[in-house]
Order: C-alpha cells, then structure tokens, then sequence
C-alpha cells in the first residue's frame, strides 16, 4: 500500500493519506514511521525519515483559586441578595 505525505517546506511530515487522495505533487512512501508522524522529518533526496520531534510546550498553569474567605462570603451576600430581590420584584 502507498501512502502520501503532506510535507512543509523544512521537511516536516504534516500529515499522512492514502495514495488516491493526494495531489501528484506530494512523495509517496510505502511505510509510515512509528508513533506520531508529524514528529519525523522526510527526505526526498534519500526517501528516508528523521526522528526530530519538537519541543513540547510547557503544561498550562492551572487557575487561580480565587480569593479570600471574606470575598467569597461577600459574593455569596450579593448573590443571596440578588436571588431574594428577583423573588420579590
């Protein structure tokens, strides 16, 4: 089975389809690398992968607690405040 691949211009394996559905213009290879392709550079000149993955990008950072027991309590006032007058208007 062939397989075509959608290179970037540094060579980087963006993705990957069957032969039937590619343009003309894009390689074809009989095998597909292991694991996660668009961690593979292709080589046009020798039909040959390289291992190059990026650098994975730092976990986000989780949020914010909020803030302090008398702000919450606060916040809860407003909202019980909020409630009682749409109950009564």
């Amino acid at each position: 089975m062939k397989y075509a691949l959608n290179v970037n211009t540094d060579g980087r394996i963006l993705s990957a389809t069957f032969d039937r559905y590619a343009p003309a213009q894009w390689p074809r290879v009989d095998t597909l690398p292991q694991g996660d392709i668009t961690d593979y550079l292709y080589h046009a000149d020798t039909k040959s992968f390289e291992y190059k993955p990026l650098p994975k990008p730092d976990p986000p950072k989780p949020p914010e607690t909020g803030g302090t027991a008398a702000e919450i309590a606060r916040l809860e006032e407003r909202i019980n405040n909020l409630e009682q007058n749409a109950i009564y208007n």
